[in-house]
């Protein structure tokens, strides 16, 4: 998939940015000022998985049908901001439970508003750049999947 990228420090940063072809372009996003939304880093391997709730208060509408995310001192959850359109999504997060492997091998990143079906994306070999117990870095993940995450 053009245009994605992931990365995931042992310290529990997370940034995540997922390419138009990540969701459907005729696609209509949910409005996650209703429901809140769910980021859900997860290992395919062993089952590890964290959901970040991004709660609903949180939201905002900018422009039509664009919702943004934003809690830049993390006072209501480690994520910083989040942006989901029909084009993509992007994510800050901090401080995150999840533990790396060494290696890690895969992770799987997932994104649901409200409890619409979540948007996913496997980053895995041969798009993994750096895959260390310090960071876990990939690109190119495959064409979206319609998924079910832990």
């Amino acid at each position: 998939m053009e245009g994605t990228y992931f990365s995931y420090t042992h310290n529990g940063k997370l940034s995540v940015a997922l390419s138009p072809k990540v969701l459907d372009g005729g696609l209509r996003t949910p409005d996650p000022r209703e429901d809140g939304a769910t980021l859900t880093v997860a290992d395919p391997a062993n089952g590890q998985a964290e959901a970040i709730e991004l709660p609903a208060k949180i939201w905002s509408r900018v422009g039509f049908n664009r919702y943004v995310y934003s809690n830049p001192n993390t006072k209501d959850g480690p994520c910083k901001d989040a942006t989901p359109s029909a084009r993509s999504v992007t994510a800050e997060c901090t401080k995150l439970g999840f533990k790396l492997g060494n290696p890690q091998g895969a992770v799987t990143i997932g994104f649901q508003v409200g409890d619409a079906d979540p948007l996913c994306a496997l980053f895995a070999d041969p798009d993994v750049t750096v895959d260390d117990n310090k960071l876990f870095e990939a690109v190119n993940a495959p064409a979206n999947i319609l998924c079910r995450v832990p």
